[in-house]
């Protein structure tokens, strides 16, 4: 992949130094890389941060430039390097998860999890840099994929890996995640079609976003998502035990 490195200052202003100064001060570094070639990516605006070391790498595309967007990566970062949020990656391999389990809920859905609940924490303060919550994530600026064909297809299919269980799982969390308040009725269709079509992993998914709306402590979203994970591998294997017919 073809990238250049560019001096992340252009996107720093007065509302967004202090995290940026924050990150720096923690001794942490902080790369920008523009990523040239763009041919067959669907979402050209989309940033990314990633973890590495102690640097913390942020990309996006040719085109893509965003002081909103650049934004929301340095809070993900603030949160981690300040606040003690903890990174999926870090204790994703404290868990030791069994082999079944780590089919069933993969690194990239509990990272998708995790990001979710960070974004929870940190949008009040997006919006209070005056900017506009359409901007707050590039995945929403289209009409948004929930995957219920894929849903509808695999769910039920014994054996993992299970893509319908992964896609129910993450179209939760990606409803609960638009915030634009453009697609609220068809969020609402999508968390009903979710519980008609497993009751019991619906409550489980929805308890967990509950209790982290009510945590106030960014810390603890190791615990609840650590305990998320217990809980649908506990699911899944009462799900596909035979019962006795006697």
């Amino acid at each position: 992949m073809m990238t250049e490195i560019i001096d992340y200052n252009i996107f720093v202003n007065n509302d967004n130094k202090k995290f940026v100064d924050a990150i720096i001060h923690s001794g942490h570094k902080i790369e920008l890389h523009k990523i040239l070639l763009t041919e067959g990516v669907a979402n050209t605006k989309l940033w990314m941060c990633t973890p590495q070391g102690d640097t913390f790498k942020l990309s996006f595309y040719t085109g893509g430039e965003s002081i909103e967007y650049f934004t929301h990566e340095i809070l993900h970062a603030y949160y981690i390097t300040s606040l003690g949020f903890t990174n999926t990656q870090e204790f994703y391999n404290e868990l030791q998860v069994d082999s079944q389990t780590s089919c069933l809920l993969s690194l990239s859905l509990i990272g998708h999890i995790n990001n979710v609940f960070a974004h929870e924490k940190f949008f009040k303060t997006f919006l209070k840099m005056n900017f506009q919550k359409e901007k707050f994530t590039s995945d929403f600026c289209d009409k948004p994929i929930f995957y219920k064909n894929e849903i509808e297809i695999s769910f039920d299919s014994f054996g993992l890996p299970n893509v319908g269980i992964s896609y129910f799982i993450s179209t939760y969390f990606s409803c609960v995640d638009c915030r634009n308040g453009l697609y609220e009725s068809e969020k609402n269709n999508h968390f009903e079609f979710l519980k008609s079509k497993d009751s019991k992993l619906f409550e489980i998914v929805k308890a967990t976003w509950e209790r982290w709306l009510n945590e106030s402590d960014i810390k603890g979203n190791k615990e609840i998502i650590s305990e998320f994970i217990l809980n649908v591998s506990k699911w899944y294997k009462e799900k596909n035990t035979p019962k006795n017919p006697y």
